[in-house]
């Protein structure tokens, strides 16, 4: 009986600490969304509007090789 404690409070840590980098995760994204809605805002030209999807489009294909690593 021990042992199924022991192994479900690592269980559950693990989880605690996937829940925690989630948040940290979820927080970066909703900052740099309001940092994108800014400068989407501030676009004065379509010039101006191409190079913020631009970056966009990058950092959308960054993030998604960055779950590909074993951090993610």
């Amino acid at each position: 009986m021990a042992l199924k404690a022991l192994l479900l409070k690592r269980k559950i840590e693990e989880m605690n600490g996937r829940m925690a980098a989630l948040s940290q995760h979820t927080g970066e994204l909703t900052q740099r969304e309001a940092e994108l809605e800014q400068a989407m805002d501030e676009a004065r030209t379509e010039e101006d509007l191409r190079s913020v999807e631009q970056l966009v489009e990058a950092v959308s294909y960054t993030h998604l090789r960055a779950h590909e690593t074993s951090a993610h």
